[in-house]
């Protein structure tokens, strides 16, 4: 009698592999010890005597929590373009993933996201979340949590939706006293934060410490 792996290897009792059989020699038992990822595969044990020989098998599988090979990243999508937040995770049983947005689970049917988000699974342990035609209030925090029956992990990232610059106030016709302070007051918006010149009759103003010139943010 020879328990074998599917590859051919045999195996003894060397500590972690234990091989007994009952008094009357009819049960036959293999003992793993702490199983390892190593340890999954096809079994083999093989019987044979001066009549002929024969073979029993059996595939053993390796159960393990989740194990987070690549993590999510911070991610900037361009309004009204299509993203990816991408995470790579195995384990054993397959993990259930729970995607989440500023710590609220998302529901993937809501009439809110009007199916722009989805659920991707990959070959290789990749999964996705795509968005389409990303939108302004898609930007947050993002966290996905898998989980199986030995364990769990997470993950999170920000997400960034980048706006094209725009004027929320536009300026408007200043009359100056002369000798005395003029401002000029405007509102912009953009993500990133946009940059900003000032042109006077064609040339960019001199925005130094120096300069009679200053800008005031709030």
């Amino acid at each position: 009698m020879l328990f074998r792996l599917r590859q051919g290897d045999q195996i003894v009792n060397d500590g972690r592999h234990f091989i007994s059989n009952s008094e009357d020699g009819r049960v036959h038992r293999l003992n793993v010890k702490k199983c390892e990822l190593a340890d999954k595969g096809e079994y083999v044990l093989s019987l044979s005597n001066r009549v002929c020989k024969t073979i029993s098998k059996c595939e053993v599988t390796v159960i393990y929590a989740p194990i987070l090979r690549v993590p999510l990243k911070d991610t900037l999508i361009v309004q009204k373009k299509n993203g990816i937040l991408e995470v790579e995770i195995e384990g054993i049983p397959v993990p259930n993933f729970t995607w989440f947005k500023n710590n609220m689970p998302i529901d993937f049917n809501s009439i809110d996201l009007e199916g722009r988000y989805a659920m991707v699974d990959r070959k290789g342990g990749v999964y996705h979340l795509t968005i389409k035609n990303a939108k302004p209030s898609d930007a947050g925090t993002y966290k996905l949590v898998a989980e199986n029956k030995v364990g769990k992990v997470e993950t999170t990232c920000n997400l960034v939706i980048a706006t094209p610059p725009t004027f929320v106030k536009k300026m408007e016709q200043v009359d100056g006293a002369e000798s005395c302070d003029a401002k000029i007051n405007l509102v912009i918006n953009g993500i990133p934060a946009p940059e900003v010149k000032w042109i006077f009759n064609a040339e960019e103003l001199d925005l130094t410490n120096e300069s009679k010139y200053h800008v005031v943010k709030n």
